[in-house]
């Protein structure tokens, strides 16, 4: 079964990458992750930067959050889903977003911020070390990280298409 699993995470680009316009909309629509966005304004209100990146944007919902509340900073995002990003980019034409996936981040385009939601559940074991280190390369300051953290070994069921580990981010960047 472990075999199993390890291939249906390896497909989580795939799944992703391959949402149509409905899901996008649904997604864009979706007000429960406005909570989590307005604590992580009320956590960084206080940092020093100038930019924010979220990898893993999808329908830019966040940086739409984001561009709300801190118009000043320069911000963007990228995603594996071209409808998504397209999807964004006529929401927020203005705001930078690039189409690549978390293992080939461009990493000399710098942000003091970057962050993810939701996306390291996706990332398969056998990744994860890659896109971490891609993070911690891509940001100047500061990486953040809202994220379901587990022991690293549990593996939920989520739908009949998609499953998630929840990966241990403190001992991965200890």
């Amino acid at each position: 079964i472990k075999g199993l699993v390890k291939m249906i995470l390896q497909k989580q680009e795939d799944f992703w990458a391959n949402q149509d316009e409905k899901v996008i909309q649904e997604y864009w629509d979706h007000d429960g992750a406005d909570r989590k966005m307005e604590w992580l304004i009320d956590q960084i209100k206080n940092y020093d930067f100038e930019s924010i990146y979220e990898v893993g944007t999808f329908s830019g919902r966040n940086l739409y959050k984001l561009n709300q509340y801190l118009p000043d900073k320069k911000i963007g995002g990228s995603d594996i889903n071209k409808k998504a990003l397209n999807f964004a980019k006529n929401k927020m034409p203005h705001i930078t977003l690039v189409y690549e996936n978390i293992y080939d981040l461009d990493l000399y385009s710098k942000w003091d911020i970057v962050f993810t939601m939701g996306v390291m559940i996706h990332i398969p074991e056998s990744g994860i070390e890659k896109a971490t280190q891609n993070l911690i390369e891509k940001a100047n300051k500061y990486l953040i990280h809202m994220e379901q953290v587990g022991d690293g070994t549990v593996l939920s069921r989520r739908n009949a298409q998609k499953f998630i580990w929840y990966p241990n981010l403190v001992d991965i960047y200890n």
